[in-house]
């Protein structure tokens, strides 16, 4: 069965040689920071998630004509708001009944500009933005085997 990866990350151009890599490697890739990911998380299983911490309220869709309304948590600084979708995640906020969704103890990539290397994240991996993509991937593989 085909595994599936959430890239939440509101840089939908600069993450799409990523997601092509990933998807190369035969993973099913969602690339998005849409206000409905919370929701789909509770609806629909992603067996890994690489997170970006900061998503900008709103960004230029892979079209770039459209304008994409990203996760954004009421008080929360948008440079924060990976930070916090990842601490929803492990509270279980976003698992689904009866065993539907996303389960909190999905294994985590965080990715930043800004990535602060004394802090853990609760996230099996954090990578400073520019990353190689095939170290990610290589960690990716690791983190979704058997």
């Amino acid at each position: 069965m085909q595994k599936r990866i959430l890239l939440f990350d509101d840089d939908y151009e600069s993450m799409k040689p990523l997601a092509e890599a990933l998807e190369e490697q035969g993973y099913e890739v969602v690339l998005s920071a849409a206000q409905e990911i919370p929701r789909r998380l509770g609806q629909e299983r992603f067996d890994l998630l690489i997170v970006d911490i900061m998503i900008h309220p709103q960004s230029p869709g892979v079209d770039d004509r459209s304008v994409v309304r990203n996760v954004h948590y009421s008080g929360v600084n948008w440079q924060e708001t990976g930070k916090e979708f990842l601490i929803k995640l492990r509270r279980g906020e976003y698992e689904g009944v009866n065993g539907s969704g996303t389960p909190r103890t999905a294994p985590v990539v965080m990715l930043s500009a800004t990535a602060d290397p004394d802090e853990h994240y609760e996230a099996q991996a954090v990578f400073e933005k520019p990353f190689d993509i095939e170290e990610v991937i290589e960690k990716v593989c690791a983190l979704t085997r058997g």
